[in-house]
């Protein structure tokens, strides 16, 4: 009879066939439908107290301030949605637990600002960054800082005061098992502009960094690696460049205090 539903068996019937008329209507078992499946909805979010941290997409739907802190066992999903993020001090502090920040709105116009302080901050876990912005404070502030666990920033645009991203590799990370991995597909290293350190660069590589790759193109404007006096680990021998990439060093590739690196990177010609 075709009118079972999902929460009920319809039903069907006979009619005589040989003409009475008579008709014999019984419960059509097993016809009940299926549920409909449950479409997730995205957690729309105006203020950092609504952010949930079960691996819920929390969905941006206005400019936001405040801070975040993410712990082990936590996964945070956020969809900046063209809109900005911004703190006076870090915007996340990554302690454990993942981190996937990104935007989908056409333009791409989401940004995280820390205005005094690195942006991103972490000592552990994952983070992932995509289709964004992230710009740290001024002077000694970076984008990213890490000492520890496994980033991958892809088609972002990185900018602070002293560095776009600051592998610091922490002894103790190291030594816990953590040291930090970072990818870097695609995107910018930005000038900062008014307020920069005096050694401002896009990338800067501490206490013997050594597992940073580049792929995809990446424009440089501040096209310089420093490496800081903890580190044995030259420069040339800490970034790597993903599979029909390049990188080439033109100074600096024996490691002294804040030693400087220009970094040539693109595409390969096919060697």
């Amino acid at each position: 009879d075709n009118n079972a539903t999902t929460e009920a068996d319809g039903t069907k019937t006979a009619t005589c066939d040989n003409g009475c008329g008579t008709t014999d209507t019984v419960i059509d078992e097993g016809s009940k439908l299926p549920a409909e499946p449950v479409v997730p909805t995205d957690n729309e979010v105006t203020s950092v107290d609504q952010i949930l941290y079960d691996g819920t997409v929390n969905k941006f739907t206005a400019d936001v301030e405040g801070a975040i802190l993410v712990n082990a066992g936590q996964n945070v999903v956020i969809d900046l949605n063209g809109h900005k993020w911004t703190n006076v001090t870090k915007v996340i502090d990554l302690n454990g637990g993942t981190i996937l920040v990104y935007d989908s709105s056409e333009a791409k116009t989401g940004t995280m600002k820390s205005t005094g302080n690195d942006a991103v901050s972490m000592g552990q876990g994952e983070a992932s960054f995509k289709d964004i912005t992230i710009i740290g404070g001024p002077g000694s502030s970076d984008a990213i800082f890490a000492n520890g666990g496994t980033i991958t920033v892809e088609n972002c645009t990185l900018s602070a005061g002293k560095a776009g991203l600051n592998v610091a590799n922490d002894k103790a990370s190291v030594d816990a098992g953590y040291p930090v991995k970072a990818t870097v597909i695609g995107g910018k290293f930005a000038l900062y502009g008014e307020g920069a350190d005096a050694r401002n660069c896009a990338i800067e590589l501490r206490n013997n960094a050594s597992n940073i790759t580049l792929s995809g193109d990446i424009t440089f404007e501040n096209n310089v690696i420093i490496s800081k006096a903890a580190s044995t680990v030259a420069i040339k021998d800490a970034i790597t460049a993903a599979e029909g990439y390049t990188v080439t060093f033109t100074a600096g590739s024996n490691i002294q205090d804040y030693v400087t690196a220009t970094v040539n990177y693109g595409e390969t010609s096919g060697e």
